[in-house]
């Protein structure tokens, strides 16, 4: 970390670099891409997947608001479904459901 703030490389640079490449290497994927937030990894998934005008994404209640906020962005709709106590994840049953 000392490193890190006496570089005075917070975006971006060699450590970012270095990072990603571990990610990747860990996941056993090609390529890793380091983002400034969670919200920012939402964005980039939601783009990823192709989820677009009027498609629908379901998540739970129990969730960060940028999860049900940012349908917005995309013009896609957001829609609610309960979850598993035990678990605090979503019922993939109440998914079919919905």
């Amino acid at each position: 970390m000392t490193e890190i703030l006496e570089s005075a490389y917070y975006i971006l640079g060699p450590k970012v670099a270095e990072f990603e490449k571990r990610v990747a290497a860990y996941h056993g994927v090609s390529e890793a891409i380091g983002v400034a937030s969670g919200t920012d990894a939402l964005h980039l998934a939601v783009k990823a997947l192709g989820i677009g005008e009027g498609d629908e994404v379901i998540t739970t209640p129990f969730t960060f608001f940028c999860h049900r906020g940012g349908g917005h962005l995309y013009r896609r709709q957001s829609g609610l479904c309960g979850y598993r106590s035990e678990t605090m994840n979503i019922d993939p049953a109440q998914i079919e459901a919905r």
